[in-house]
C-alpha cells in the first residue's frame, strides 16, 4: 500500500481536484511510493503550497532510467500551476 501523509488528509471546501487526484494515486502507486499532500515551501520571504507530492524511491534521480510525471492537481487553472513540462512519460503498473 501507498504511503500516505497524512493518512487522511482534510479536503477543504472546493478542493475536489486535490482530492480526485489523492484517491487516484493513493490507489495506483506501488508500495514504495510516497503521497504527501498540501507541503509548505519557504523560499526567501515567500511561502507555496504543493498541493499533491509524489516521492517515490529511484524515479526521478540522474542515476534512474525510468521516466516520472509530475502532476498538480491545479493544472490548468487560474493558481498558477503548470504541472509537468519536461515531456517525460509516464510509468504505469
Amino acid at each position: 500500500m501507498t504511503r500516505c501523509f497524512p493518512p487522511n488528509p482534510e479536503f477543504g471546501r472546493g478542493r475536489h481536484g486535490e482530492r480526485a487526484v489523492w484517491e487516484a494515486l493513493s490507489a495506483h502507486l506501488p508500495d514504495e511510493a510516497a503521497i504527501l499532500y498540501s507541503r509548505w515551501i519557504v523560499e526567501e520571504a515567500r511561502e507555496h503550497e504543493i498541493d499533491v507530492l509524489v516521492a517515490w524511491l529511484g524515479i526521478g534521480s540522474r542515476r534512474s532510467r525510468s521516466r516520472a510525471v509530475m502532476s498538480s492537481a491545479t493544472r490548468g487553472t487560474a493558481g498558477g500551476a503548470t504541472g509537468d513540462t519536461t515531456g517525460a512519460r509516464s510509468r504505469t503498473r
